[in-house]
């Protein structure tokens, strides 16, 4: 078997940048009406090269990139939040014992809606999600939250959540 880390490699750093090439991302937001209306989105990417991998290892290299859009909505008590998310992340592989390379290459998918209220000392929120792994797995999720704020920087809060995950 294969220690880890590699021979020669720092223990204390398990994600090193392993090919040269920096990652980016990109960003924007916009507000409205002092802040109530709220939309942002961007892009994000780490670069790397598919051939990249650590010399005479089983180690993978990721290739992953994400597009992401969302919005907030506050007025009165109310808050409405909401993100959509796609992308996609590619892996090269050489499974032991150091066959030919293996490519992995996976989109996803994800999505979230929340609503919350705030009324005096109290608030309700609810948020569900869902998302999607290209030919891995699928699910959803849903959480309430009810919290009392007692005073500063302090709340009670009880939350209860469910999730389903479905395997391809």
């Amino acid at each position: 078997p294969m220690p880890f880390p590699p021979p020669g490699e720092d223990a204390t750093r398990p994600f090193q940048e392993i090919d040269g090439r920096p990652g980016y991302s990109l960003r924007g937001d916009i507000s409205f009406l002092d802040n109530h209306i709220q939309i942002g989105g961007g892009h994000w990417g780490n670069h790397v090269s598919s051939s990249a991998v650590f010399a005479g290892s089983h180690f993978d290299a990721y290739r992953t990139w994400i597009n992401h859009i969302g919005g907030k909505l506050e007025w009165g008590g109310a808050t409405l939040l909401g993100q959509y998310l796609q992308g996609g992340t590619a892996s090269k592989s050489f499974p032991p014992p150091l066959l030919k390379p293996a490519v992995d290459d996976r989109g996803l998918t994800a999505w979230y809606g929340l609503v919350s209220y705030q009324w005096h000392k109290w608030r309700a929120t609810y948020r569900y999600d869902q998302f999607q792994v290209e030919g891995w797995e699928s699910g959803v999720a849903s959480t309430g939250a009810l919290s009392f704020d007692v005073g500063a920087r302090q709340k009670i809060t009880v939350k209860q959540g469910i999730e389903q995950k479905i395997a391809k």
